[in-house]
């Protein structure tokens, strides 16, 4: 394992992500929700993410979420022991980004934002039905 620090350089972060066994993502406060997504819908990372409500929903249950080292340390034993659990996060995580974070998705949910505000209601008291049901995907 290795600890580069901060790589801002686009073409050695997807390099790095193509040539690595996993990905780990730290506590963040959702700021870099992007960046995190964008690791999600890369086949080559098995995604192991610090458990928050920001990462949580990003990666749903296409990867592994650690609470703290301790947890963290027995996640990476557990995909070093089960290559085959690794591999399946890798084939399956970028579905969640396909199915999650495409336009289509999301101008749906603003639409749904703008009838609930010209309808006088308070969205962040009613739970998006976009949210709730989660699209199938067609085989892929």
């Amino acid at each position: 394992m290795r600890f580069l620090g901060h790589v801002d350089s686009i073409e050695h972060i997807k390099e790095l992500h193509c040539n690595s066994y996993a990905y780990i993502h730290g506590p963040h406060d959702g700021w870099n929700k992007p960046g995190f997504a964008e690791s999600v819908g890369l086949r080559h990372n098995c995604i192991l993410a610090h458990e928050n409500a920001f990462n949580a929903e990003v990666l749903g249950d296409h990867g592994l979420l650690f609470r703290d080292a301790a947890d963290l340390a027995a996640k990476i034993q557990l995909i070093e022991e089960r290559p085959e659990l690794a591999q399946d996060y890798r084939r399956r995580a970028p579905n969640r980004i396909r199915t999650f974070y495409n336009w289509d998705r999301i101008v749906d949910q603003y639409e749904e934002l703008f009838y609930q505000l010209a309808a006088g209601e308070d969205p962040t008291q009613i739970h998006s039905s976009i949210r709730e049901a989660e699209p199938q995907l067609a085989n892929v």
